[in-house]
């Protein structure tokens, strides 16, 4: 009977687990519900308002019926696509919601192997330990053994005279040899000495990137209950704060944030988001004042303290998932604080990171790429790294993504690179097509692509996916410098030269082109490109032969993006770019822009 007890109370507290994670996902299931219902409901709206406009306008728009009813249809047409637009946005959520939490499933695995091999690493230091101190004793055995020796040796040279030398020499060659053996310990000894200062540095430099993590996390979150708290909402008095204890450890760490039992907070507060505010509180990245309004906040809102701080942008999935692992180390990339993980591969390792030396109003946040263990081993690829991101480091063009600094972080080189803000060459708007326009963001791409060449460097890749449009009207050249081996999916087959990156550039702009062609409605007429830049696309696209004699000129491919970059500035005064039309897509460009990184052609970002 208490082995059927045992099963079923284990069986109970598996049912109520399950129970949990079913009312979090039914949450999580409603609240998106809610808000597929609510732009249901905006739509609706939007129809009511519209019919109710034409009804105060029907005396005078008789004779308009037959139109105003085709444009009801219409809008009724477009509500039911909206309607099929939303339900296909809901399949996609709970897809992603899945594919999430398969990833988060994975990374506790490696985790827990990461775990388990530095537990092996801890076991076979402390066996390594073990056996110097038992070659120490044995040494010190034999060295009482030697000493005897010599005793006894001594003893038989004052009664044998006659075997006094060859003691003398017995006795010397094992002085020499207790002579080597003590400089063999004492470098030992001060080899292990070293040992042990290098790591008390390094444990030192650790503790002090992490204080300052902390308090940085302390910081975002203070912001962010900050923003967020009603005016009405009453201070906190001094009864229910929780104590600030001081480290027993050495004075340059941090202190430690102990909660104190008996100022739990007053009101309801869920077994989940508790569990994660003491784990908060226990790593001291947030203070006991600011995970109370935290709590309040998520409790007027009816989301749970984990949708708070993930919607808000203060964490990351990636920095979540660490700080529940307990694996702070993992938030620190040398002087970095690691903000995501935007991709890894068997070669290098994709960051986006904050840098605390760069003040924050002038952008510190930043792209790192870093080298993988496994490239470590080749005997070029480490020196290739370094050598081209330096190049694109020392190049500093305006229509170039820069890269900040070169440096090594755990004996592995890394690269700094901006992290500039836009809309990729694909999901610009069919204005970046008008003439004006097109000539304008050619040449800013030519007179990157002129710096580069002329500074030794060849992009070797070009795609459309490498053009950046920020939202200063400012194209970014993105990925230049990269060694071909980094490059994701299987290697061009065209070597890398400065006329195929022209040729390349000439298929992007092309596809610029059709946007401007391609009629907006079915009513309007298609629109010819001028033959003048059509020539340039010629130009671009042709083959890098030798020019005949009798070749057109349209033909002749250019000869460097230097001479593209002078037919362009040539071609300029006849064809400016309108004010209106550009300001148009600058505009469109700051609205829809997101931080580089997020499209699907270039670095992805994880969970």
């Amino acid at each position: 009977m208490q082995q059927r007890f045992a099963r079923l109370r284990e069986a109970g507290a598996n049912l109520a687990a399950a129970r949990k994670n079913f009312a979090r996902n039914r949450a999580a299931w409603e609240a998106e519900r809610q808000q597929t219902l609510a732009q249901i409901e905006e739509q609706r709206q939007q129809l009511l308002q519209l019919q109710e406009h034409l009804s105060h306008e029907w005396t005078g728009l008789q004779q308009q019926a037959p139109e105003i009813a085709r444009q009801m249809l219409s809008a009724q047409e477009q509500l039911e696509q909206a309607r099929e637009v939303v339900r296909q946005h809901l399949g996609s959520f709970h897809s992603f919601a899945a594919q999430h939490r398969q990833d988060l499933e994975a990374l506790r695995t490696a985790l827990r192997l990461e775990a388990e091999r530095l537990q092996r690493q801890e076991q076979e230091l402390q066996q390594a330990r073990a056996e110097h101190r038992l070659a120490v004793t044995a040494f010190r055995q034999q060295l009482l053994d030697w000493q005897a020796q010599i005793a006894e040796m001594k003893r038989l040279l004052s009664g044998d005279a006659s075997r006094l030398e060859a003691q003398e020499a017995q006795v010397r060659r094992a002085a020499e040899e207790l002579d080597a053996a003590t400089r063999q310990l004492a470098e030992q000894q001060e080899q292990l000495r070293q040992e042990r200062q290098a790591v008390a540095q390094k444990r030192a430099e650790l503790e002090r990137h992490l204080n300052d993590m902390r308090e940085w996390y302390r910081h975002k979150l203070r912001e962010l209950a900050a923003n967020s708290r009603p005016n009405s909402a009453a201070a906190f008095s001094e009864t229910d704060r929780l104590r600030i204890l001081p480290a027993e450890t050495s004075p340059s760490s941090s202190s430690v944030i102990s909660p104190s039992p008996s100022l739990l907070p007053t009101e309801e507060v869920e077994p989940g988001d508790r569990q994660l505010g003491e784990l908060l509180l226990q790593h001291q990245l947030v203070d006991p004042e600011t995970i109370r309004m935290l709590w309040d906040q998520a409790a007027r809102q009816r989301r749970t303290l984990r949708q708070v701080l993930l919607q808000s942008g203060v964490l990351t999935l990636y920095q979540l998932a660490l700080i529940e692992a307990g694996q702070l180390d993992g938030l620190i990339l040398g002087r970095f604080r690691v903000l995501d993980r935007l991709r890894t591969t068997p070669r290098e390792t994709l960051y986006r990171v904050c840098d605390p030396q760069v003040p924050e109003p002038g952008g510190n946040v930043f792209l790192l790429r870093h080298l993988s263990e496994a490239e470590m081993e080749d005997a070029v690829h480490p020196d290739e790294f370094r050598q081209r991101f330096t190049a694109v480091q020392a190049l500093q063009h305006p229509h170039v993504a820069a890269v900040r600094e070169v440096l090594e972080i755990q004996g592995r080189p890394a690269a700094l690179l901006d992290w500039p803000t836009g809309l990729f060459s694909p999901d610009w708007p069919a204005s970046a097509g008008d003439p004006g326009c097109w000539l304008r963001l050619l040449t800013q791409a030519a007179s990157g692509l002129t710096a580069a060449h002329q500074h030794g460097l060849v992009h070797g890749h070009l795609t459309a996916d490498s053009l950046l449009l920020t939202p200063d009207g400012v194209v970014k050249i993105v990925g230049l410098g990269e060694p071909p081996w980094l490059w994701p999916g299987p290697t061009p087959s065209v070597e890398p030269s400065p006329s195929a990156d022209l040729r390349a550039l000439g298929q992007i702009a092309a596809t610029w082109t059709l946007w401007y062609q391609s009629p907006s409605s079915k009513r309007q007429r298609p629109r010819t490109f001028p033959e003048e830049l059509l020539q340039v696309l010629r130009r671009l696209e042709a083959d890098p032969m030798p020019p005949m004699a009798d070749m057109p000129p349209a033909h002749v491919p250019y000869a460097s993006a230097a001479e593209l970059l002078a037919d362009l500035h040539r071609l300029a005064s006849r064809y400016p770019c309108s004010e209106e039309v550009w300001h148009k897509l600058v505009q469109f460009i700051a609205e829809q822009s997101q931080p580089a990184g997020v499209h699907q052609g270039q670095w992805r970002l994880s969970a």
